[in-house]
């Protein structure tokens, strides 16, 4: 199975600057983008058959051919489709970083080994994302 990364830099997307379109990327360009740092989220899309959502730390400087556009910029540029695998992505990484730690006691948690969820390691609370079509 094809792996695709839909990777984010303070959350705009990245992608090759020498493509008109923002595409998913490939492992080969994941590996360029983070070959000298590990990617702060690294999680993949439920039901989306090898697709993954990336964020790149903010200090990651982007190799020449990479470059940042906002996701509000992509609507007309890309297809509705395209935009629409975009929007899921940055929805999963927000709601990554919205969930670091339990609502209900305060632990940090962690990624659940077989569900799409985080989980409280103190009191086994489960958090799943809520994505919007």
């Amino acid at each position: 199975m094809k792996k695709e990364y839909y990777i984010f830099q303070k959350n705009k997307v990245v992608h090759v600057s020498r493509n008109t379109i923002p595409r998913a990327l490939r492992q080969e360009e994941l590996d360029v983008l983070t070959r000298n740092t590990a990617p702060s989220v690294l999680e993949e899309i439920p039901r989306s058959k090898g697709a993954y959502v990336v964020e790149l730390s903010e200090t990651t400087a982007l190799p020449d051919g990479y470059e940042n556009v906002s996701l509000r910029a992509l609507p007309g540029w890309v297809d509705e489709q395209l935009f629409a695998s975009w929007g899921k992505a940055a929805q999963l990484l927000h709601w990554h970083q919205s969930n670091r730690y339990c609502g209900h006691c305060g632990a940090a948690t962690v990624q659940h080994t077989t569900d799409p969820a985080r989980l409280c390691p103190k009191c086994s609370k489960m958090y799943y994302p809520a994505i919007s079509p």
